[in-house]
């Protein structure tokens, strides 16, 4: 398996190549085949968002308010024998995108430890064609423009709304005419935003309301962290009214809720849970369809299904846990085992059968989605918030592990023999000597 991900030391790419059973905190396990070094640029200036738009063409958004085009190709490594090395080129970039000014009067409401501060949650693609949402926690939804001829990366419009952002998560379950996408954050209610088809106008069509009170009266506090698009309901149902708007989306919450929104139903969630039981922050959501079919997962990580009781997610906590439950919140399993030391800042999902985990411990894992058996386990020395799958080469990679595997195994068997054999003698020594 061939993959990139994103460390915050640094502010490099670091490409992996490696096979199942690796595992580096094991001297005696498969090694990775490769780990190189990509566009490093420090710490201020890390990758944020990672956006494929194509085989070799990318965009990413650093955390110093720079938006860059790049382009990469597989090429022949200098130094290990028939390995290919991806080869990075930024040929476009734009600046400036970023306004933590818009975060400072925030600070003092909120409730978060640290100081709020500005950078990328999403970048993704609108129904016009080679433009790009870049959207920011300070509120800022940029419309960039990517000219591929000239390789120029350019701003259309720039609009605020609301801040502090958490997602802006866009819809690409169906193709529109118009752009739909949802933010919100801390104590920012989920809305729904429409940008035009020549993206120059943005409306605000829908926003949520916050639950009823607790049991004790007590406001619920407010603070979706991650958002996910389902099918709309058809036509065809029972209740349908055409004069609403027919939306579907989950929600996890900074107060361990998950929500079931749709919009034909209220602005109301239909179901608001308590998944954790001391309220532990949660962070981020993925979509599994429990059918394993790739084609029900977008590009955007959004799922073609209409059944929310049928549907799997998983989820981390801002300790070291990663989550999977199913569709009424009951909790299906925990991936690491424990082996997870620190907080999980990325998970993935690759094919609807893999896991892709990364985080402060500074390892990057694959697990089995279904069994939740751990994969691989390689150390890269630095945070990582962003984990892609380049390619698989399981085959060909397992086959070299398994070369190895022999090769040390025939190594440890022979220096066995030949303990046995020194043993033999020292022991046939003392024997000589006792008859003297």
């Amino acid at each position: 398996m061939r993959v990139l991900a994103s460390c915050v030391d640094n502010g490099s790419l670091k490409e992996v190549v490696f096979g199942f059973g690796t595992d580096t905190s094991v001297q005696t396990a498969p090694q990775p085949q490769l780990i190189e070094t990509h566009l490093c640029e420090g710490l201020d200036a890390h990758v944020e968002q990672i956006h494929k738009i194509d085989d070799g063409k990318w965009l990413l958004a650093r955390h110093n308010g720079t938006v860059q085009y790049v382009e990469s190709e597989l090429v022949d490594h200098s130094e290990i024998e028939g390995m290919k090395v991806s080869h990075f080129d930024v040929v476009g970039s734009i600046t400036g995108l970023l306004d933590v000014s818009r975060l400072d009067h925030l600070n003092a409401q909120s409730k978060r430890r640290t100081k709020l501060k500005d950078g990328f949650v999403s970048l993704a693609p609108v129904s016009k064609k080679d433009c790009y949402l870049a959207c920011t926690k300070s509120g800022l939804v940029h419309i960039l423009a990517l000219n591929f001829k000239d390789k120029l990366l350019t701003k259309l419009q720039t609009f605020e709304v609301k801040a502090p952002l958490e997602f802006a998560q866009v819809y690409d379950i169906e193709k529109t005419k118009k752009t739909v996408f949802a933010c919100g954050g801390e104590e920012n209610l989920v809305k729904l935003f429409e940008l035009s088809e020549s993206c120059d106008k943005i409306s605000m069509i829908w926003e949520s309301k916050n639950v009823k009170n607790d049991r004790l009266d007590m406001r619920v506090p407010v603070w979706p962290v991650a958002l996910k698009f389902l099918q709309p309901v058809p036509t065809s149902s029972a209740g349908y009214d055409k004069n609403k708007l027919n939306f579907q989306f989950l929600v996890v919450t900074g107060w361990s809720h998950f929500g079931i929104y749709n919009t034909q139903h209220g602005k109301r969630p239909m179901k608001y849970l308590d998944l954790l039981p001391e309220r532990e922050p949660l962070r981020q959501l993925e979509l599994l369809d429990p059918s394993h079919n790739t084609k029900a997962i977008t590009q955007l990580g959004n799922l073609k299904c209409k059944e929310t009781e049928s549907l799997e997610f998983i989820t981390t906590d801002k300790k070291t846990q990663v989550l999977k439950y199913n569709g009424q919140g009951q909790l299906i399993g925990k991936y690491g085992k424990g082996d997870i030391t620190g907080l999980a800042t990325y998970i993935g999902i690759h094919d609807q059968k893999y896991l892709l985990e990364g985080g402060l411990d500074r390892y990057l894992r694959v697990f089995d989605i279904e069994s939740r058996a751990q994969k691989a386990k390689i150390y890269l020395g630095t945070n990582i918030n962003r984990i892609l799958v380049l390619d698989e080469e399981l085959e060909a990679l397992q086959e070299i592990e398994m070369a190895k595997n022999n090769k040390r195994k025939q190594t440890a068997s022979d220096e066995e023999d030949d303990a046995e054999e020194l043993w033999s003698k020292l022991e046939t020594k003392k024997e000589k000597k006792r008859k003297l």
